[in-house]
């Protein structure tokens, strides 16, 4: 009997440790990752409650890791590489890195090629906090661009919402109608988000969450 629950045991230990433990191959095929970060609460007020997105990306499994962004007003679009510990940091300006998706790529080939060429023609010569275009707007739009890659930007990543736009969402599972006034998401993971003068608020089922402008989703698990 005991010879039984020992093997029982070890059983159900494999199980839970192959289900719920980190997936090794997986991180170690991951070409592209979105993540973000909330602004320092050293930024002006108004803006401390914002976050800030960026991609950190490579050509293939064991290449070099580049990181794009806009990282102020006056930097444009920057693409450089960066450190592995760079890429693994859980925290960037004194607050936590968060990261929203991540893709091996297999959605498209020329995953790398086409997200650099995305930064290299997008434009960058104006730049705006608020409403944007800024950070955020780019990054928005990279993922509706560019095949292989998605994210639900954070309802607070100002910049996000900004000019017209009608079509799929960053997020890759719903539909967008954007003005700059006022606008609509639906979509299976991006429930509905409405959003208006640039500030967006929204309710998911999948997974479950409350979005208020100002505040932190609701709940806060990622």
């Amino acid at each position: 009997m005991k010879h039984h629950l020992l093997q029982l045991f070890c059983v159900i230990t494999l199980i839970l440790s192959t289900s719920c433990g980190p997936n090794r191959s997986t991180k170690s095929s991951m070409l592209v990752m979105v993540k973000d970060v909330d602004l320092p609460s050293s930024s002006a007020k108004g803006a401390q409650f914002a976050t800030h997105t960026f991609v950190d990306y490579r050509e293939g499994v064991g290449g070099r890791w580049y990181r794009v962004e806009i990282t102020h007003p006056k930097s444009g679009v920057v693409n450089k590489e960066i450190s592995f510990a760079d890429l693994h940091t859980r925290e960037r300006w004194g607050e936590r890195v968060r990261v929203l998706s991540h893709s091996d790529g297999s959605g498209n080939p020329n995953l790398a090629s086409d997200i650099r060429a995305f930064a290299t023609h997008y434009d960058d010569s104006v730049y705006r906090s608020y409403p944007g275009p800024n950070s955020n707007t780019f990054v928005e739009k990279m993922l509706r661009d560019v095949e292989g890659v998605s994210a639900i930007l954070d309802h607070n990543a100002i910049g996000k919402e900004n000019g017209f736009y009608a079509g799929k969402t960053a997020g890759g599972t719903g539909l967008k109608l954007q003005t700059p006034i006022v606008g609509l998401a639906i979509g299976l993971k991006e429930g509905i988000e409405v959003s208006a003068l640039g500030l967006s608020a929204g309710v998911s089922i999948y997974p479950i969450s409350v979005r208020i402008p100002f505040l932190p989703k609701i709940p806060t698990w990622e």
